[in-house]
């Protein structure tokens, strides 16, 4: 009775949200179309060479960040709900807007919306970061295509090879894709520079409980690992040693209102798009329940520390892990003293000065 009291009245209540945000949002369904179609009067640069100075990456992600598409089509691991995290879609700007970065592609899959929805949100990215050139490549629609040669894993396979020792690979949605590629070419982690995995729920065992530990009490659990935990589990058996960025240490920053009003009012091109996509998030996680913390960009926060080589700023334990299945709270990692598995760096906590660093940088992009 409590699952099915919880759905109704979360649907009842994200239809009043909507209602409200259609009558009262400062950009509507037309404007917006118009504002992400309207020519932008700078000259384009050439992008499509690799230069050799630029670190290369390949983000494979469930782009969220497209509220209407999430709307129309629901989560995909909870059909009824009708909101998901953004946060993907942050990373990526945030990435995409490094200038010592060259983004050879972005690979989706299903996750926080179904695949098709993520594959729109990228590519909606893109166009208003007039970087159209970076390819988005489809990747798993389902769990079901673990193992089935999709574009995505393709691409990841060709360019790791076509660049061997150069591409880093920042997984931040189910790892589908990258275990696919594994098993396309089983000696991919010799040619990749990184595979950084930045998913996970740790229960504890990092002595922190994340945000999304509450969530997981009532079924809907860390969907990175969940939406296909033998993908993870391949991952994290075949891949070797890789760093991992687990919950723990994603939710060590957040955007408040100030925040949000500062984005704002900026009156940029991305800053529009930006406010445009986070207005029901803004609203939910600052204005009506302000104690919550503010909205938590979690992919951001690994994208910067790999991005501005933070590792000497955070603190990490080194073991193997395995994955648990807790039930109906879904499955999380816990260390294992199994000698036959690889161990891996897992960051748990950024210091105070470089937290602020990444902090500003974030702001910086986002405007």
């Amino acid at each position: 009775m409590i699952p099915k009291f919880h759905r109704i009245l979360g649907r009842v209540l994200l239809h009043i949200l909507y209602l409200i945000l259609r009558i009262f949002g400062t950009i509507k369904r037309e404007q917006f179309s118009r504002f992400i179609s309207r020519d932008i009067d700078k000259e384009k640069n050439s992008r499509g060479s690799v230069d050799e100075s630029k670190r290369l990456i390949i983000i494979d992600d469930d782009v969220g960040m497209f509220w209407e598409g999430v709307w129309d089509r629901g989560h995909f691991w909870v059909n009824w709900l009708r909101i998901t995290d953004p946060d993907g879609g942050l990373e990526l700007i945030y990435a995409l807007r490094d200038p010592n970065v060259k983004v050879l592609g972005i690979t989706v899959m299903m996750g926080v919306a179904p695949m098709n929805t993520c594959l729109q949100a990228a590519k909606r990215i893109l166009k208003v970061l007039d970087m159209e050139e970076i390819p988005v490549i489809p990747g798993a629609k389902t769990a079901d295509d673990l193992g089935k040669e999709t574009d995505a894993a393709r691409f990841i396979v060709d360019m790791v090879k076509k660049y061997p020792n150069r591409v880093e690979l920042i997984a931040t949605g189910p790892l589908t894709n990258i275990a696919t590629a594994l098993m396309i070419e089983p000696e991919l982690p010799k040619y990749w520079k990184t595979l950084h995995f930045a998913t996970g729920e740790f229960r504890g065992a990092l002595g922190k409980i994340s945000d999304l530990f509450l969530p997981s009490l009532i079924g809907i659990p860390d969907l990175n690992t969940n939406v296909d935990v033998e993908a993870t589990k391949y991952v994290v058996e075949n891949a070797g040693e890789f760093p991992i960025y687990p919950n723990e240490i994603m939710d060590e920053i957040s955007l408040d209102k100030d925040d949000y009003y500062q984005i704002r009012d900026m009156k940029t091109r991305i800053a529009e798009y930006i406010i445009y996509e986070l207005r029901i998030h803004n609203f939910l996680f600052n204005e009506l329940t302000p104690l919550a913390g503010g909205m938590i960009p979690h992919g951001v926060v690994p994208a910067g520390i790999i991005l501005e080589e933070g590792y000497d700023e955070c603190e990490f334990v080194k073991f193997a892990i395995e994955v648990r299945d807790y039930g109906h709270q879904g499955h999380a990692f816990v260390l294992s003293n199994d000698p036959s598995l690889p161990k891996h760096k897992i960051y748990y906590k950024m210091n105070k000065n470089f937290k602020e660093k990444l902090y500003n940088t974030l702001i910086d992009r986002l405007t």
